[in-house]
């Protein structure tokens, strides 16, 4: 018996569209906001609002560079884009989250562990505050 090919889509849409809850430590992002932009903050604000309400859909995360030329290690993280209306597919986009899987009571948690500029002309970048806070 030949197989739905419907059925085969839906279940992979499905499977790209899991949504995890999301929580932010609020002393790292206020951290993370200390002499940033008022973009970067509406778009930190906006994206936590986003998140912690209705969590996030796997087809916004993405796998982290495991081997980065710039000495990150994020072994267990992904990561999520963000620009001014909060998280987007959109890979041009100046900001980023990263994020930890954690297990909790209640089930899987995706827990951020950084915000910031993506690739900043100077300062940390999001994946070298996500870093440091990883690896004290």
């Amino acid at each position: 018996m030949d197989s739905d090919p419907r059925l085969a889509e839906e279940g992979r849409t499905m499977a790209r569209t899991k949504r995890f809850r999301v929580a932010f430590r609020d002393a790292d992002l206020l951290t993370d906001l200390v002499g940033s932009t008022v973009q970067a903050r509406h778009a930190a604000l906006t994206a936590r609002a986003q998140l912690t309400q209705h969590g996030i859909t796997t087809d916004l995360l993405r796998p982290v560079d495991p081997d980065a030329n710039d000495g990150t290690q994020l072994d267990g993280c992904v990561k999520a884009y963000v620009d001014r209306h909060g998280v987007t597919r959109d890979g041009r986009a100046p900001w980023g989250l990263v994020l930890q899987l954690r297990i909790d009571t209640h089930g899987p948690l995706l827990v951020v562990v950084a915000f910031g500029r993506r690739h900043p002309d100077h300062g940390l970048s999001v994946y070298q505050r996500a870093h440091r806070r990883l690896h004290p």
